[in-house]
């Protein structure tokens, strides 16, 4: 079971942006499974606007998507004001390019592999929503180096 991110109130929230409908069936299934309320766009300009709405825990972001980036989807959350400007943004790609480091020094907090198994979820989860990860991704969100 994954720390609660909200004072054990209420589930952690988190929002996951990919193109691929079966992706995102099998992503919330496994995050619900995990006891995480899960919001699915597919589209990043559809998880931006919802971005602007509503606050979220973590946001996992596909790499490779048609319209957008995941490295522009960051940029963008990043350079926004509001809620979710600090949240932390974990890649979630099948894109073996780059390795978790390479990830992380472009600004992600974060990194889970496609397909995308419960084990290496649950621990990003357990990674991002721990005290200490969650006092890194409260870093300034302005100073993201993120690069493509």
């Amino acid at each position: 079971m994954v720390p609660n991110a909200n004072d054990g109130r209420a589930a952690p929230r988190v929002l996951y942006v990919d193109d691929n409908v079966v992706n995102l069936r099998v992503v919330a299934a496994m995050l619900e499974a995990l006891g995480i309320a899960v919001s699915c766009c597919i589209s990043p300009a559809e998880a931006l606007e919802l971005l602007e709405r509503e606050a979220f825990d973590i946001i996992f972001t596909d790499i490779h998507m048609p319209e957008m980036s995941g490295f522009d989807v960051l940029r963008e959350i990043r350079l926004r004001k509001g809620p979710n400007r600090g949240a932390p943004v974990v890649a979630l790609t099948a894109d073996l390019t780059r390795d978790e480091a390479q990830y992380r020094e472009l600004g992600f907090d974060g990194f889970v592999s496609k397909p995308v198994t419960l084990r290496p979820l649950s621990e990003v989860l357990l990674l991002v929503l721990s005290p200490r990860g969650r006092a890194s991704a409260a870093r300034d969100p302005g100073a993201s180096a993120v690069a493509t």
